[in-house]
């Protein structure tokens, strides 16, 4: 019995339990989300993985060593398309010789080699070992794992999610504070622990948290959410999120698929497939998602400014200008779209005017936020006011100084391209060493001190850099086109750029066909460069 004719959940779990991996450690090990891993583990012999995944399954067993092969040859299925597992003796540790029958799909959790094992078990035992599942406050009818039964946790979780959508940092803290009192009364409310942690991506990725420790704990979040809740929306939706900051593009859109693909329904779900797909230079694709949901709500905050930057990505710097009026009327305080904005406004017919006004309008709603400086600052080169664009980065860089950076390693990278913009080259090198080192195969990180190398003029460095990004996954070929205008400008001309962009943009192709396949994507204006 050595290879595996059909794999189901089970063995899949099988496997990484053999493999003595972690959740997230055989997620990645796969290079599938880590809600994937979750669901085989939890729905066991009633889900069948798709046929992409069965040859990914087939390769990962095919290059484990003995030991291993053994260990999972003595966990899995003896018959695995009839639903007849292994059994173990009197402590539950599965092995060879005594067969339990699966009924009804019902899944028990037993310990094999020191880990959980997911084994079907009998209905009428599972009722009588196991609690009655919890009814979420506010949902009728049915079960929901994810909720709670603590009526003052869930209070607590809707006024902190009502926090969320403006971005502004004060309100982000408070709906921290809020989701935090929710956690504490009630330890398995995943919706909030899901929630808990897009506080802490958000801080990260604003550069509000001076800690890389930010994006750790909403990662630490995201795992604890989908132990307690494999098929959690909301956990899916801030894994997306701190996939564009550790470059996991690829992740994103598997996690993106499979979330959308369970939860057609769901607008939450839609819009996280949709951001999956933008953040992968398939903006084309995310689109339709979004008018999608936009059909149904033309108010949600996320898919509106989500909108935004689709606009964007695809080239209709029009469009993205005319859907942003109304958004940054209702949310002043959103930098970052602010950033979108104003660079979709700088590529219309004399639009660097409301462009710079736009930025400028970034920098003064949040002034510790390295992106607005930077891009404000290149729009006064791109208007021809080189001794403006020096003075705005002087200023910014003083700014964040003055925050000390800490180990956010994204605002570094920003910081870094700050540095490079007055000059000071060896602050500037300084972070891209100490950001190279710290964290070597983030392709998002590569990608921004692609950017600083260029503006160093450091160009051979820099196409090197934009490769290795390349490389290690980072797929978003519309934003480098977008931003091809500011500080990449001077690679348009140095070896191996183009034949760099035309490998990414191969990748980019390989996923739409994986990931997109059957969405009628919208027209893609390339911009003239």
């Amino acid at each position: 019995m050595g290879e595996v004719s059909a794999w189901t959940g089970a063995e899949a779990e099988a496997l990484r339990v053999a493999l003595r991996m972690s959740l997230r450690g055989f997620a990645e090990h796969l290079g599938v989300s880590v809600g994937a891993v979750a669901s085989w583990k939890r729905r066991g012999v009633t889900v069948r993985p798709t046929p992409e995944m069965q040859v990914v399954l087939d390769a990962a067993l095919a290059q484990v060593d003995p030991k291993v092969r053994q260990r999972f040859q003595a966990i899995r299925c003896t018959h695995p398309d009839s639903g007849v597992f292994v059994a173990g003796p009197s402590d539950g540790a599965p092995r060879p010789g005594v067969a339990i029958q699966a009924a009804g799909g019902i899944l028990l959790t037993v310990v094999a080699d020191g880990r959980p094992v997911t084994l079907p078990l009998d209905a009428v035992a599972a009722a009588a070992t196991s609690p009655a599942p919890r009814q979420g406050v506010g949902v009728v009818g049915h079960s929901d794992p994810g909720a709670t039964a603590d009526e003052r946790a869930y209070e607590l979780f809707v006024r902190g999610c009502g926090l969320l959508g403006t971005n502004d940092r004060r309100e982000i803290e408070a709906a921290q504070a809020l989701l935090q009192r929710a956690v504490d009364r009630d330890p398995h409310f995943a919706r909030a622990i899901a929630a808990r942690g897009y506080t802490s991506w958000r801080q990260y990725f604003a550069g509000w948290s001076a800690h890389a420790q930010a994006l750790t704990d909403a990662l630490r979040d995201v795992e604890i959410a989908l132990d307690v809740d494999p098929d959690s929306v909301s956990a899916n939706v801030t894994f997306i999120r701190a996939c564009w900051d550790m470059g996991w593009h690829e992740r994103a859109l598997a996690a993106g698929r499979s979330v959308h693909a369970r939860h057609p329904d769901s607008l939450e779900a839609t819009v996280a497939f949709a951001r999956a797909l933008n953040n992968a230079g398939l903006a084309q694709c995310a689109l339709p998602l979004i008018g999608a949901v936009l059909a149904v709500d033309a108010t949600y905050p996320a898919a509106v400014k989500l909108g935004i930057w689709c606009h964007l990505m695809v080239g209709d710097h029009a469009g993205a200008a005319a859907i942003s009026r109304d958004y940054l009327v209702r949310h002043p305080s959103d930098a970052n779209t602010r950033w979108a904005v104003a660079l979709a406004s700088s590529h219309l017919p004399g639009g660097f005017g409301d462009a710079i006004r736009i930025a400028g309008d970034g920098v003064a709603a949040d002034p510790t936020d390295a992106t607005v400086w930077l891009l404000l600052g290149y729009l006064h080169r791109l208007a021809g006011d080189e001794d403006r664009a020096q003075a705005v980065w002087e200023r910014g860089r003083t700014r964040l100084a003055a925050d000390g950076g800490g180990s956010n390693l994204r605002a570094r990278a920003w910081l870094a391209n700050l540095h490079a913009g007055v000059g000071d080259e060896p602050a500037a090198l300084r972070c891209v060493a100490d950001l190279t080192s710290a964290d070597p195969h983030n392709g998002y990180l590569r990608y921004r001190l692609a950017h600083v190398l260029a503006e160093l003029r450091r160009s051979e460095e820099a196409v090197e850099m934009l490769a290795s990004a390349v490389a290690d996954g980072f797929l978003s070929a519309q934003l480098l086109r977008q931003e091809l205008v500011l500080g990449l400008a001077p690679l348009r001309q140095a070896d191996g750029f183009w034949a760099t962009v035309r490998q990414l943009e191969t990748n980019v192709e390989r996923c739409r066909q994986v990931y997109a396949a059957g969405i009628s994507a919208v027209n893609v204006t390339t911009p003239s460069i």
